[in-house]
């Protein structure tokens, strides 16, 4: 199994697959829960999506849908992954953001004069202990 992502290559650690587990299997189909080493970094991007890719090395164990045909060895099933956010979480996080920008710059902006302003004193007081 391999993941394609926008914005990783496919071997990087951040998006490889730590472990995989055949929770389901039957005359119909299968489900395969897949634990990501870093799930945080899988579909970042609501507009492109990652791709899961399986291969199957023993594919003779699976048989087409249509035609009921066995299917080779080397067969490769893609999925798309969700995106982790949706929507609506994608808006309110924008939200938070713009809420949160504009007094942590003030913020910044007054810690900065503030510690300008202490060095300076420092220095002066520092200045004085040296005269006496």
């Amino acid at each position: 199994m391999s993941v394609s992502s926008a914005y990783f290559d496919d071997e990087d650690p951040e998006i490889a697959i730590s472990g995989f587990k055949l929770s389901a299997f039957n005359e119909t189909g299968f489900s395969v829960d897949i634990e990501f080493a870093n799930p945080a970094f899988i579909t970042q991007s609501l507009t492109e999506q990652d791709t899961l890719e399986i291969t199957f090395k023993a594919a003779n164990l699976f048989s087409d849908k249509i035609d009921y045909e066995k299917l080779d060895p080397g067969t490769s099933l893609q999925v798309k992954l969700p995106s982790i956010m949706s929507q609506g979480e994608f808006a309110a996080l924008v939200e938070l953001k713009e809420q949160v920008e504009g007094p942590m710059s003030i913020f910044s902006t007054i810690q900065l004069v503030g510690n300008v302003f202490l060095a300076y004193g420092l220095k002066y007081l520092w200045n004085m202990v040296n005269l006496l």
